[in-house]
C-alpha cells in the first residue's frame, strides 16, 4: 500500500471519527480531534479510547471526584484568607471584644510579622485572660529581647576591637534604636541603652562628619530622648555650621526651637533659610510655608 493509499485511508477514518464524536456528543473528547487529524491512525485510537473512558468508566475511578474535593478545599482556604484581609476593626479593640476565632487569627498574623512592629500590642496580649494567646505573646517578646540583646552584645564586643568600623556602628545603632523604640525595657535599663545609643551616634559622626543622615538621626534621638538641652543645642549649632546649605539642618533647628517654645528662634531660622538661598524640595517648601503661615 503506497503513501497515497495510506493518506486516503487516514482521511476517511478522520472524517468518520469526527462525525461519530459530534453525532454522539462525546463530552470532553473534542480536544482530541486535532490529534485525530494530525497523528495518523494513532490519533483515531486515542480518540476512541477517550470516548470509551468517558462513557464507561465512572468519574471516581478516573480521579475526578478527588480533584474536585481538593479544589473545593483550596477555594475554602482562599476564602478564609480573604476573610482575614477584610478584618478592618482596630486590632486592640478586636483582641478585647471580638470572639476567640478573631483573636486567634489576629494573633497568628502578629506572629508572622516583625515583632518590633507589634511589640506594644504583644505586651497587652500577654496580660490577657486567654492563656494560650498570652503564652504566645510572652514567648515572642522573650525571643525579641533575647535576640536583640545578643546581637547588640556581639556588635559591641566587635566595636571594642574595631572602633572605627562604620558598617558595624550603623548596625549597632539601628539595633539599639529598635530595642528602645519597642518600649519593652524598664526605665533604668532603657537609660543604659539610651546612653549607649547616644555614644554610638557620636562615634558615627566622628567616623564620617560629612554624613547628614547620621546627624539627622542623632538630632532626632536627642530631641525625643530625655537628655540635657545643652547637648541638643550644641548638636543643632554644629549641624548648622557643618551643613549650611542642607535643608534638613534648618528643619532640625526649627524643631528644636519649637520644643523650646521659642517663636522668635523659629523666625530666625526661617529667615536664615531665605537669606542663604537654601534649596527646598517640594516637601521643604511645604514645611517652610507652614511655619511662615503662608500657602505654598
Amino acid at each position: 500500500m503506497d503513501m497515497r493509499m495510506l493518506l486516503a485511508v487516514h482521511l476517511i477514518l478522520c472524517v468518520f471519527v469526527t462525525a461519530l464524536g459530534k453525532g454522539r456528543s462525546v463530552s470532553g473528547a473534542s480536544y482530541m480531534l486535532p490529534v485525530v487529524w494530525l497523528v495518523p491512525f494513532a490519533g483515531c485510537a486515542l480518540f476512541l479510547a477517550e470516548a470509551f473512558l468517558l462513557r464507561r468508566m465512572p468519574d471516581a475511578d478516573r480521579g475526578f471526584l478527588h480533584i474536585s474535593a481538593v479544589t473545593d478545599e483550596a477555594e475554602a482556604v482562599e476564602e478564609d484568607e480573604d476573610a482575614d484581609e477584610n478584618l478592618i476593626v482596630p486590632v486592640e479593640e478586636a483582641m478585647v471584644e471580638e470572639g476567640e476565632e478573631i483573636r486567634r487569627r489576629l494573633m497568628f498574623h502578629l506572629l508572622e510579622a516583625r515583632e518590633s512592629d507589634n511589640i506594644r500590642l504583644l505586651q497587652k496580649i500577654a496580660a490577657s485572660d486567654d492563656t494560650e494567646l498570652a503564652h504566645f505573646a510572652s514567648t515572642r517578646m522573650m525571643t525579641f529581647r533575647r535576640d536583640h540583646e545578643h546581637d547588640i552584645a556581639v556588635r559591641e564586643a566587635f566595636l571594642k576591637e574595631n572602633p572605627g568600623d562604620r558598617v558595624t556602628l550603623e548596625q549597632y545603632c539601628a539595633l539599639l534604636k529598635e530595642y528602645l523604640d519597642s518600649g519593652i525595657l524598664p526605665p533604668a535599663i532603657a537609660r543604659t541603652y539610651r546612653n549607649a545609643l547616644k555614644e554610638g551616634y557620636e562615634q558615627l559622626i566622628e567616623a564620617d562628619p560629612k554624613d547628614m543622615d547620621h546627624r539627622e538621626a542623632y538630632l532626632r534621638f536627642l530631641m525625643e530622648a530625655d537628655v540635657p538641652d545643652e547637648d541638643t543645642k550644641k548638636a543643632v549649632e554644629e549641624t548648622l555650621a557643618a551643613f549650611p546649605a542642607e535643608m534638613r539642618s534648618y528643619q532640625m533647628a526649627c524643631g528644636y526651637r519649637f520644643l523650646q517654645k521659642d517663636r522668635d528662634g523659629i523666625d530666625e531660622i526661617l529667615q536664615q533659610v531665605k537669606d542663604r538661598g537654601v534649596y527646598l524640595n517640594q516637601a521643604g517648601r511645604r514645611w517652610y510655608a507652614f511655619w511662615r503661615g503662608e500657602t505654598e
